[in-house]
């Protein structure tokens, strides 16, 4: 009834609702006290999906805890560490820069991505297009390479190229590394760099003109020293970080359904159905 009454008027360019016009619509309107009852319920339930997904952000958060308590340990001291086949080492024994670079041209689109600071991931973006690119050359990345902003990395702008970006192009901002997967697996890594510790620890190593302009050297990244756990830890940081991931895709099924919930409940309010 109500959209039936709504029509823009006008040249094609130009049609618009004139405000006179708002004022003559008629909507059906129950009583005050129905008024005050359907706000009553839909406040108590649009309460109780707020609470739904802060649940679901407190067990997120107490999932990126675990991972980093499996690869920090900090339950242990050097010694037990050390005792228990733990090594100290620097990320540039383990990790190697790499980088494939790619010719920009005219015409050409590349698929891009960007990463989420406080290490939430990548995330993707609108392909870039060879005619706005300032830049003569894109470096495409692997599944199975680490990689992080320079500019971001103080405040966990670090990541893991998985299938979905593989083939995925970036600038020289965003350094690329392999791994030497006989000392260290990337779920490990991925878990190290969620701890908010370790990005205080590489701002330090962070040059530039205020906070916002700070950017990390590859060459400072890897001069980071680590404590390396053997390679059974590692895979059973792998085997945990699996299976709360398989938990993860779960709830946010979940809460696909939860933000479609609140809209299902307007909707059913103004048809009389609440």
């Amino acid at each position: 009834m109500f959209r039936e009454q709504v029509a823009a008027k006008g040249t094609t360019n130009y049609a618009a609702i004139r405000p006179h016009q708002v004022l003559d619509y008629k909507i059906p309107l129950p009583l005050l006290a129905e008024q005050r009852r359907i706000v009553a319920k839909i406040e108590s339930l649009a309460t109780q999906i707020e609470e739904a997904k802060q649940l679901r952000q407190a067990i997120q958060e107490d999932m990126d805890s675990l991972l980093v308590a499996m690869a920090h340990r900090n339950d242990l001291s050097d010694q037990q560490k050390s005792q228990q086949g733990w090594r100290r080492v620097a990320l540039g024994e383990v990790l190697t820069q790499v980088s494939d670079p790619v010719e920009v041209e005219p015409g050409g689109e590349y698929p891009h991505f960007g990463i989420y600071s406080f290490a939430k991931g990548l995330f993707k973006k609108a392909p870039l297009l060879g005619d706005e690119i300032k830049a003569s050359k894109l470096y495409r990345v692997h599944a199975g390479q680490f990689i992080y902003g320079r500019l971001k990395a103080f405040e966990g702008a670090f990541g893991a190229v998985s299938t979905e970006y593989s083939g995925c192009h970036v600038s020289n901002e965003f350094p690329t590394f392999e791994l030497d997967e006989n000392r260290i697996i990337l779920p490990f890594l991925v878990a190290y760099t969620l701890s908010p510790q370790v990005w205080k620890s590489f701002a330090a190593h962070s040059k530039g003109v205020g906070a916002r302009r700070e950017r990390l050297k590859p060459e400072n990244f890897l001069t980071e020293e680590v404590w390396l756990p053997p390679m059974h830890w590692q895979r059973k940081i792998k085997s945990t970080a699996d299976t709360l991931a398989a938990t993860k895709a779960e709830r946010d099924a979940v809460g696909l359904e939860l933000d479609a919930l609140l809209p299902a409940i307007l909707d059913r309010a103004f048809k009389g159905e609440l």
